[in-house]
């Protein structure tokens, strides 16, 4: 069982993926005045498509890119949409729900990342997510 870490280049925002076994990860959001923390399915909407080859695409392109990149969980639950600015920064909106049910709380944010580090991002995400 693994983990993936986040810390936001700007004070005080985590994202933290910790792998539960069976298939289940526990994805905690931190940030200034917000705490989220869910149990949700280990699988992607694209079942190609992993948190790995994202996080890879990001670096390969860290000079910038135009529009969004994304990576959804199967259930919608846990969202990941990548922008630049075109400066050097990446901003990581992260959308994380307790379930898939409309009735279910929504938490969003936002971790900053610096092109600098997409590397190292990249190789932990891919050792954290496997096949995934």
């Amino acid at each position: 069982m693994g983990q993936f870490l986040l810390h936001s280049a700007r004070v005080g925002g985590r994202l933290e993926v910790s792998d539960l076994g069976r298939d289940r990860w526990q994805v905690t959001l931190s940030l200034p005045g917000l705490s989220a923390r869910a149990e949700l399915d280990a699988f992607a909407y694209d079942g190609e498509h992993t948190l790995g080859l994202l996080f890879r695409r990001l670096a390969d392109e860290w000079r910038g890119w135009e529009g969004e990149r994304t990576w959804s969980s199967l259930e919608g639950d846990f969202d990941l949409t990548a922008t630049h600015d075109g400066l050097g920064h990446v901003a990581l909106q992260v959308r994380l729900r307790s379930g898939p049910y409309a009735e279910d709380w929504l938490a969003m944010g936002t971790i900053w990342l610096d092109a600098g580090q997409l590397d190292a991002v990249a190789r932990d995400a891919a050792a954290f997510a496997g096949g995934r």
